[in-house]
């Protein structure tokens, strides 16, 4: 059984079951006013709510966000993911009072001194896999991608030490582009200690 609630002139769902397959479901709409409250039977659900929008093609809607689809594959693609949230109502922002987003984090503005710009290319090779276990839960994986070149770049704040294009490409070339970062990592940390020096004398 579902319950859907009106105030304020908005339809929201208020307790949604979490039994989908069964042969028959009840929607019921709770009004109150005052002390009183009253069930109403929702012949169709669908029908119902498609007075709550202006376009006037046939809506299919889902119970626990009150969304309306235009077909019932879009809807079935939507409820897996919406159906983990459970009940919800959307509240779109209101003209003239929360309509405008604005950037707080600041501190994500300021430069760094070096930025590295990375790219791999890899080999999809198949991979030779058995037949599994039709009683468990499996993953099969069918491809192994292997790095096979990877190219990148450090960019500094003042361009002339930023560095010239590293490509590299052959075996082992995960492995080598590790070395690569951490001889890098080395050289920029060197960098920054002797700029530090520099400003402290």
């Amino acid at each position: 059984m579902n319950v859907f609630c009106y105030e304020n002139k908005e339809i929201f769902p208020y307790r949604i079951t979490k039994q989908r397959n069964r042969a028959r479901h009840v929607n019921l709409l709770l009004l109150t006013q005052n002390e009183t409250t009253q069930n109403c039977l929702i012949r169709d659900l669908d029908l119902f709510l498609y007075r709550t929008k202006t376009h006037k093609d046939r809506h299919y809607f889902c119970h626990y966000c009150l969304n309306g689809f235009i077909n019932e594959m879009m809807l079935a693609k939507h409820l897996p993911y919406c159906s983990t949230n459970g009940t919800q109502k959307i509240v779109l922002p209101v003209h003239g009072e929360n309509d405008v987003l604005t950037f707080k984090d600041i501190v994500k503005q300021s430069r760094v001194p070096y930025v590295i710009y990375c790219d791999f290319e890899t080999i999809n090779r198949p991979i030779d896999t058995c037949t599994p276990d039709p009683t468990m839960s499996h993953t099969t994986p069918t491809r192994h991608l292997n790095v096979c070149s990877f190219g990148y770049k450090v960019v500094c704040v003042s361009p002339e030490k930023t560095k010239q294009t590293v490509i590299f490409r052959g075996p082992n070339a995960s492995e080598k582009f590790l070395e690569c970062l951490l001889e890098e990592k080395q050289a920029i940390e060197t960098q920054l200690a002797k700029i530090e020096q520099c400003i402290l004398l």
